[in-house]
């Protein structure tokens, strides 16, 4: 089979058709752009065109935001082939500012929430205790500190009874012991000092406690209960952000992924300072219809040029005639421009005949058909339905066992000549096709 020629296109163009021309170009599915660099290397006042990375910052920008309101970004949208990004950012800026406003709201309101829940928690223990905890807060010539000690700590605090200071314990827990002390003003920092060595945990005790530990759990709960009313507002105020700004935030995603899409393109593009340029290789009965593909853009040229000025022919794209049944092969028989021959059929052929007459059987058919079918790889079946022929040649599944007398030949000398025959296959194909 053959290799199909391959020309390549040279498309010059004004500057202020770039967008349209990289549009055209990226709708194309057979022109091949090869890089700038390969042809303005070394040539003077000729260089690739310089890529901004703008829309990415834009894109990253935009992941950031819907990362904030919790949403998936859709990009089903069709994009608009131009962007003001000045405004775009402006709009996220202001955007920006007011998802984080919202979003500090509703954290204080957690961390105020928190600590009433340890307020309330703590509260409880006093319950059994029957003290005022207002009037202790009250004292005008004492401090009183609530909180609670890790257990380990409390063997330590006998260190320290003799300091002028009152302690009590309110509720020994599992791990911790829930207390207080008092302090006189006087000694107050000399006593915080020794209890924060024992990393003692203070709860504060908020100033809307009044009255007994009943009067102050019940202000306390329904504190919590406005929090969390508070907080479900502030998620809705989320929710009712994202629907608003979610259409325009996908479209500016949709526009500048595809913009930055386009910008990338810019590594084909040669710019001569005069005008600009993108070469690309094509098959060669296909220059007639690409050229009319850019029909409607003005100062456009289009020419062949001479295929020496890319030398690298691992870089010509290769399309053969090979049917499907032939072409699902060529990952294997790796058919370069170099070659003036096409030989996937041998390979096709070699590999047919060794898993027929050398690997045939009918379990390692099965596996091979169920894996083909399963992905979808027409190499894999073909080579199943060649060991599904060896299988019934030989009558043998899973080698070791013969389901019925058939062909004898000695299982070693089948396996190590198939072996051998695609090691020796492999050698002299590449060799016919090194000399091509």
């Amino acid at each position: 089979m053959a290799i199909e020629a391959m020309k390549i296109m040279n498309i010059r163009f004004s500057r202020n058709n770039l967008i349209d021309i990289l549009i055209r170009i990226d709708e194309l599915k057979d022109f091949y752009p090869i890089l700038s660099e390969k042809i303005a290397n070394d040539v003077k006042n000729v260089h690739q065109m310089k890529i901004s990375h703008q829309y990415q910052d834009i894109m990253a920008h935009i992941h950031n935001i819907i990362h904030n309101l919790d949403y998936q970004i859709e990009t089903s949208l069709i994009p608009d082939h131009h962007m003001n990004t000045l405004e775009v950012n402006a709009y996220l800026d202001k955007l920006d500012i007011r998802i984080e406003e919202i979003h500090k709201i509703r954290q204080n309101i957690i961390d105020d929430k928190k600590e009433n829940e340890e307020v309330i928690e703590f509260l409880n223990k006093f319950v059994s205790k029957d003290i005022n905890v207002e009037a202790l807060m009250d004292c005008q010539y004492v401090t009183v500190r609530f909180g609670y000690l890790d257990n380990s700590r409390m063997d330590n605090l006998q260190y320290y009874l003799e300091k002028p200071f009152i302690f009590d314990t309110v509720l020994k827990g599992a791990k911790v012991t829930w207390c207080y002390y008092a302090v006189t003003n006087g000694m107050r920092g000399e006593i915080d000092n020794l209890f924060k060595a024992l990393d003692f945990h203070e709860v504060s005790i908020p100033h809307i406690v009044h009255g007994t530990n009943t009067d102050a759990l019940r202000e306390l709960n329904e504190e919590v209960q406005a929090m969390d009313d508070y907080i479900f507002h502030m998620d809705q105020k989320l929710n009712i952000l994202k629907e608003e700004e979610k259409q325009t935030l996908t479209k500016y995603y949709s526009t500048s992924s595809f913009l930055n899409h386009l910008e990338e393109m810019k590594k084909y593009v040669t710019d001569y300072q005069s005008v600009l340029s993108i070469s690309g290789y094509i098959k060669e009965k296909r220059y007639k219809d690409i050229e009319k593909h850019f029909l409607g853009i003005e100062d456009v040229e289009f020419s062949i040029l001479p295929p020496e000025i890319v030398k690298d022919f691992k870089e010509v794209p290769v399309f053969t005639d090979n049917p499907p049944y032939i072409s699902c092969f060529e990952g294997i028989s790796r058919p370069s421009y170099s070659n003036q021959r096409d030989l996937t059929v041998y390979y096709m052929l070699l590999y047919l005949i060794v898993f027929m007459f050398g690997f045939g059987d009918f379990a390692l058919a099965a596996l091979l058909l169920i894996y083909g079918i399963a992905s979808k790889r027409l190499l894999i079946k073909e080579l199943g339905l060649a060991a599904l022929l060896g299988g019934l040649l030989y009558g043998t599944c899973g080698y070791f066992y013969s389901l019925y007398y058939a062909v004898d030949m000695p299982l070693f000398f089948r396996l190590a000549g198939g072996v051998i025959i695609l090691v020796l296959g492999h050698f002299v194909l590449k060799l016919i096709q090194g000399k091509e």
